[in-house]
């Protein structure tokens, strides 16, 4: 076994032992090549954590005096807040092996809230003392202590070479598929005489912006082999960015480390600052924090790529809580929390292998090698999650799958995901996009997709909890939606559009242009009128987080489409405020209040903002055949047609929510929201079928709770006879709600909207 393998296991050992001073319980701890494990120093040939040793507190040979404590390299008369003193060290007794629920009360198997859970969770394995996976982590792989070698990484319990995201191994060496002349699209595969290789495929010419150089079709704005032009290559410190080769940013990392995933990282911890002054180190040298995810997926107990045991010390990551609080992540365990801006923590720069263009391998969540599963439905043009990302708030899920080019997964995606058989079920409560309240998300769980049941396995949250998710995404660029139309803002980051300023209309009192005011069902009808729709809250917040500008003082309310269930008194709809320049939208009620409600009905008036979807020029709609009675056509405005099919009448016989929705994604479609029918029936959707039946209307795909919470999680429902365009999707005239198990008519839709 190598010298650091055994150091590291001797550690870990000693941790579950309740040690609490690493120089003195490990005399003599060394490797055999004189090196310490990354995170130890070696003070009089002891490795040591002068993070928390107290006769070496910030470095060998600095003893603290024998009534203070070490914390993060600073002798201090008393640990911080969330941490309780253990002898000479600083301890964490949520989650701390060696001090689970109290100083000196060691665990065996994983410490979770102070409590010793006695044996690992399920699919998770005890390695001397912490639970990993050892499928997928390097220092355990297959089984404990099975260390894999520099190099590769642990994918499905055995070591493989590891390559970055985008390549393949062909005879242990990483190849690019899509541009090399050798192994063009797989491996062995060579191109003939006067042809190229781009995008997997020889040819004579290369595809898009692409350049032949060498035999390859490279990007020559990005290729550090072919940087600004053929043959101009880089130096082995630099890298292309823009057709120009600069600095590159791996090379001003800390004893620099590369992980499976093809990124960089500082191999040792950089000194606690500001959250504010860490972000302007990382930014200095061309990188950036990690996000809390990249943070959990390289820690001891997931791949163990960078982080070990010893890495106990909690992250700054760039990945936002609340007004004024960040997340925080330990290596250690892959655990979160949040932490004010001002007070100092650890951090590590990050220099990324390429920042994704599309939700694909590149920005997806999951083993190297398989990050992205594939959704059925309209062309197979989605990409999900293949595992959970770590633990935050609906506020940081929103802003992480913004960063990686998606979006946090509806409700109605994670349940089509699992009927599709989504692979690593954790059975964790996994955060969705859909407002459930004024104050709380729909959370989802999966124990396996065999014995998933929608009624049992669906509940709601506080915004502000910290659960996993899952981000949904394009596998393709489709830029944005290709209408222009006067005062048009651009999310920078996303593919979506949507107005730089409220809509204003004309006082006739004072003949001047105020904000508009309408109720719900105008603003669904003024945004079709100009070729999109009302938002979802959280397509809202990503917007918001993304820039999107206001004109209000904070203190005015926009509508979103999302149903926030029945308050006693009426339905209601879920409404955003956001004060301009400020992109740390909470989504919370409880921290700025960003987040309320109002009444779906008529004299209950608040501004509005549409959203604007690209289009798929290739989808051209679903079969006739595909619809319950053929397909409704609709049209909205705009050079470009962006198009909505929906089932001519309701589908029979009636089914459960959860059926519904399996029969609507296998015919490629999806089941229509409420936004939708109210949109389609207000322009003519034929055939309602109430007939005052208790059973007659139909599913709309809104997981709703009332505003303090609902004995079972229901759907909104919708009633209407004949042709109704003047339904107006409030209660009593057109609409309730309805228990997931209960049978239901139902409609499918389809569209070329890029969602």
């Amino acid at each position: 076994m190598p010298g650091f393998v055994r150091s590291l296991l001797a550690c870990s050992l000693c941790v579950v032992a309740g040690c609490s001073v690493i120089g003195k319980s490990l005399d003599g701890f060394a490797s055999e090549d004189g090196a310490c494990p990354s995170g130890l120093t070696t003070c009089s040939e002891v490795c040591v954590d002068t993070k928390s040793d107290a006769s070496n507190c910030g470095g060998c040979g600095t003893a603290c005096d024998s009534a203070e404590v070490c914390f993060d390299g600073t002798c201090r008369d008393s640990c911080p807040a969330n941490t309780e003193q253990c002898g000479a060290t600083c301890a964490d007794t949520e989650t701390s092996s060696a001090h689970c629920g109290a100083c000196d009360s060691p665990c065996a198997g994983e410490c979770s809230s102070g409590t010793c859970m006695g044996s690992c969770a399920a699919g998770r394995t005890n390695c001397s003392g912490a639970c990993v996976d050892v499928q997928s982590n390097a220092l355990n792989c297959g089984s404990c202590d099975n260390s894999c070698s520099a190099g590769q990484a642990c994918t499905a319990g055995a070591c493989s070479t590891s390559c970055p995201p985008g390549q393949s191994t062909c005879n242990d060496l990483c190849i690019d598929l899509d541009n090399n002349n050798l192994n063009c699209g797989s491996c062995g595969n060579v191109c003939g005489a006067g042809e190229v290789c781009g995008g997997g495929m020889c040819a004579l010419t290369c595809p898009g912006v692409l350049q032949a150089c060498a035999g390859s079709c490279v990007d020559v704005q990005t290729d550090d082999s072919h940087c600004g032009t053929c043959d101009d290559a880089c130096a082995s410190t630099e890298e292309c960015v823009d057709g120009t080769c600069r600095v590159a940013c791996r090379t001003m990392l800390n004893q620099p480390i590369t992980d499976p995933w093809g990124d960089s990282w500082d191999g040792l911890e950089r000194a606690a600052k500001s959250y504010d002054e860490a972000v302007a180190t990382c930014d200095g040298i061309g990188g950036r924090l990690p996000t809390a995810t990249e943070l959990y997926r390289v820690s001891a107990t997931q791949s163990a790529t960078v982080g070990q045991t010893i890495n106990t010390n909690w992250l700054w990551s760039m990945v936002p809580f609340g007004a004024t609080t960040q997340i925080i992540v330990k290596l250690s365990d892959g655990a979160t929390t949040a932490s004010e801006f001002v007070e100092p923590r650890n951090y590590r720069c990050f220099c990324s292998g390429g920042e994704p263009t599309v939700f694909d391998d590149q920005a997806c969540h999951g083993q190297p090698n398989s990050p992205c599963a594939p959704l059925a439905g309209e062309g197979s043009r989605y990409n999900i999650d293949s595992e959970d990302r770590a633990p935050v708030g609906v506020m940081g899920a929103v802003f992480e799958c913004a960063m990686a080019r998606g979006h946090l997964a509806e409700y109605r995606t994670m349940v089509e995901a699992i009927q599709q058989g989504l692979p690593n079920p954790t059975n964790a409560w996994l955060h969705t996009a859909d407002a459930v309240n004024f104050q709380s998300h729909g959370v989802i769980r999966f124990a396996d997709t065999a014995s998933f049941v929608m009624a049992s396995d669906s509940s709601w949250g506080l915004t502000s909890d910290l659960r996993p998710f899952r981000c949904v995404g394009l596998s393709f660029d489709p830029g944005p939606n290709p209408n222009t139309f006067p005062g048009e803002w651009v999310d920078p980051i996303g593919h979506y559009k949507s107005e730089s300023d409220d809509t204003m209309e004309l006082d006739m009192t004072s003949m001047m242009m105020v904000p508009s005011l309408v109720d719900w069902t105008a603003a669904h009808d003024l945004c079709w009128a100009r070729g999109g729709h009302v938002p979802r809250g959280a397509e809202m917040a990503e917007m918001i987080q993304a820039g999107l500008p206001t004109t209000q003082s904070g203190s005015e309310w926009v509508w979103t489409s999302d149903q926030s269930g029945f308050d006693t008194v009426n339905f209601l709809a879920q409404i955003v405020r956001w004060s301009d320049g400020n992109r740390r939208f909470t989504m919370r009620n409880d921290d700025d209040s960003s987040y309320g409600w109002g009444y779906k009905r008529a004299g209950e008036a608040f501004r509005h903002r549409c959203i604007y979807y690209p289009i798929d020029p290739t989808y051209t709609g679903p079969a006739d055949s595909d619809c319950s009675g053929g397909c409704t056509e609709f049209t909205l405005p705009g050079a470009t047609s962006a198009k909505i099919w929906v089932d001519t009448f309701d589908r029979a016989p009636p089914n459960t929510a959860e059926e519904a929705i399996r029969t609507c994604w296998g015919v490629g479609g999806h089941l229509a929201t409420e936004r939708d029918l109210m949109e389609t029936i207000r322009l003519g959707l034929p055939n309602g079928s109430d007939d005052g039946a208790a059973s007659s209307p139909i599913f709309a795909a809104d997981y709703v709770v009332g505003a303090t919470g609902a004995p079972a999680p229901r759907f909104s429902i919708l009633y209407w006879m004949g042709v109704d365009q003047t339904l107006d999707g409030f209660w009593m005239s057109s609409m309730t709600w309805s228990d997931l198990t209960n049978t239901r008519p139902f409609r499918c839709m389809w569209t070329n909207e890029l969602r």
